[in-house]
């Protein structure tokens, strides 16, 4: 699926709407020992189990009335697992927004993940089950430049601190890190809370983590650079900053 008005070919569409084949793409084909990759594996294997609470039903005696005080007590509870998802329930709504205005057609599963292809580049969307812990995009290249203790580490680096900067100074909360674990450079957005506030400043954050992944990969691909202007998951522009 690319939103970009450009077609994919059959691959890259599967690659977009199965989570599982960017884990063997970048997990298991590379033997990844990045920690944030194996925790989505443990995730995928144990969360639809636990993620779903089995409460014991509360029987009375036929003809008792249940009692307006019990009424009461329980419309005012609120679920823990209700509260625990709650980010996700809102980042899941703004994917869905985002996808009735677009190409794309993407929205978490049950384990808070999800994935979509833009200019012919996979993007993993994950929403941790904690309170207050954002959310993160991800995305991989092949690293065919050189990283260690040379210029191109160096380089590398800077654009972090560079992008860091730039998205304090336009009021983000967001930030941006990279790992090279084999062959690959892991690039990860850690997303702020408060760039979750509205659909407008969500779509906006990721636009802006998916522009510098595309400028990431010309950096580590010189010679097969993709388009990084006018980046947008929508038809039409949102006007946010």
């Amino acid at each position: 699926i690319d939103v970009s008005g450009e077609c994919d070919d059959d691959d890259d569409n599967d690659d977009a709407c199965c989570f599982c084949s960017l884990l063997v793409l970048i997990v298991c084909h590379e033997r990844f020992s990045f920690s944030r990759f194996d925790w989505f594996v443990a995730s995928a294997l144990t969360e639809n189990a636990s993620s779903f609470t089995h409460t014991q039903t509360h029987r009375t005696h036929p003809g008792k009335p249940r009692s307006k005080s019990q009424n009461r007590t329980k419309s005012r509870s609120t679920s823990p697992t209700q509260e625990l998802n709650s980010n996700r329930v809102l980042i899941d709504s703004y994917l869905r927004e985002i996808s009735s205005k677009s190409k794309l057609s993407v929205s978490l599963d049950g384990t808070g993940i999800c994935a979509f292809s833009y200019r012919r580049t996979t993007f993993v969307v994950e929403v941790p089950i904690t309170p207050g812990a954002g959310f993160m995009v991800y995305s991989s290249f092949d690293s065919q430049r050189q990283h260690g203790g040379n210029d191109g580490g160096v380089a590398l680096a800077d654009k972090m601190v560079a992008w860091n900067k730039w998205l304090s100074n336009i009021g983000r909360h967001s930030r941006v890190s990279y790992v090279v674990a084999g062959r690959k450079t892991v690039f990860t957005l850690k997303g702020g809370e408060r760039d979750m506030m509205t659909c407008d400043v969500f779509q906006k954050t990721l636009e802006y983590f998916v522009t510098m992944s595309l400028k990431l990969h010309n950096f580590l691909h010189p010679t097969e650079t993709k388009v990084v202007d006018n980046v947008s998951l929508t038809r039409s522009p949102v006007a946010v900053a």
